[in-house]
Formats: structure tokens, C-alpha cells, sequence
């Protein structure tokens, strides 16, 4: 999880403040937050930003169900031309406290939130665990969930990594000739011998 001092977007919600019946919780970013947003992500625009969520308790956990909606304008990787995408997903993270959820982190063979330097050993992964949000909760921290924290890594990691204009095709420069062409020195050494 990213530290939420560091992102462009927050919305705090204290989890005693979660009634046992669950809470709806809906955020729409304004304007300079989507540039925020956008800013942060290296995207063109963020037009639209839109997240629901219905705040469950379990126990001392918080499960948080709901949708990410949004309007991107990213750059096209051939063409650097404007490329709207529309993104919608579904979002489901489970919230523990933080000793459980670092506890199930290090279970996963995975570094405890937070702890940037540890070396982590690929062959010591578990990687069903990594897609169950049950077995790997995100930390609740200082009793708080940040769903801000939430919508934006969950766009980040919708958002199209090689957004491409329709009909826009890459064209390799022509290989010069003559000299400074590496295959034109080959061509010349094939011919004397």
C-alpha cells in the first residue's frame, strides 16, 4: 500500500465509525485533485473519477466492496497523440489491523507494509494468497482507513500500461546507406571476399 502522504487523493474513514449494519461511502474527486491525480499517474487528464463503496465490519476487520469509475486521457505509446480510455472495475479489499495484516504479509513470504528495504525471495512467495483478500489484508492504520488511498491504486493499476491510438502503427526509421551503416560495412566485407 502506498503511504497516503505521498498521494494526491485522501478520504479518511475512522473504522469505529463503521456501524455494524455497514456504511456507503461514495467519493468524487474535484477538479484539482483529478489533475493531482493525473500528475501523479503521468497521464494527461483524469475528466472523471468516481468510486462506491459499501464499509462492512467483521470482527475487527473491514471488508470494503464496490466500483471504480473513471475517464483517462493517456499519451499514445506510438504517436503521443491523446488516447481516451473509460476504465470501470470492481473492487474488493479486505482491512485488518496492521500486526494481522503484516503477520499474514510475512505468512505470503512477503515483506511486512511498509518495509521497503526487505529482500524478498521469489521462490518463497505464495502466490495463491496473493489474488485472496482475505488471506492478504491491507493495514488499517491509526484506525483509520484511507479509501482515497484505495481509489488511486486502484486506477493506477487499470489503467492501460500501452495505451495506443486506433490505426497508429509504428514505422522503424529506414536503415541508412553507405557509410555509418554497420550493414553496409558487412555488405562491403562480403564483396571483397
Amino acid at each position: 500500500m502506498a503511504d497516503a502522504t505521498d498521494l494526491p487523493i485522501s478520504h479518511a474513514v475512522a473504522v469505529d465509525s463503521i456501524p455494524a449494519n455497514g456504511r456507503t461511502v461514495a467519493i468524487a474527486p474535484g477538479e484539482t485533485e483529478r489533475r493531482a491525480v493525473a500528475r501523479a499517474l503521468r497521464v494527461i487528464a483524469v475528466d472523471a473519477l468516481s468510486a462506491d463503496f459499501r464499509l462492512q465490519r467483521e470482527g475487527h476487520r473491514v471488508r470494503v466492496t464496490g466500483t471504480l469509475s473513471a475517464q483517462v486521457q493517456q499519451a499514445c505509446v506510438v504517436s503521443l497523440e491523446p488516447v481516451a480510455e473509460s476504465v470501470a472495475e470492481d473492487i474488493e479489499v479486505v482491512y485488518a489491523p496492521k500486526e494481522e495484516a503484516d503477520a499474514a504479509m510475512r505468512a505470503a513470504g512477503l515483506p511486512p507494509d511498509g518495509d521497503d528495504e526487505a529482500m524478498v525471495e521469489m521462490a518463497g512467495i505464495d502466490l495463491a494468497m496473493l489474488n485472496d483478500p482475505n488471506a492478504l489484508p491491507d493495514p488499517i492504520e491509526d484506525g483509520q482507513i484511507d479509501l482515497g488511498v484505495l481509489v488511486y491504486e486502484s486506477l493506477a493499476v487499470a489503467l492501460d500500461p500501452y495505451p495506443r491510438k486506433p490505426g497508429a502503427v509504428f514505422e522503424p526509421p529506414a536503415e541508412p546507406e553507405g557509410f555509418g551503416s554497420p550493414f553496409a560495412a558487412l555488405k562491403a566485407l562480403k564483396g571483397n571476399g
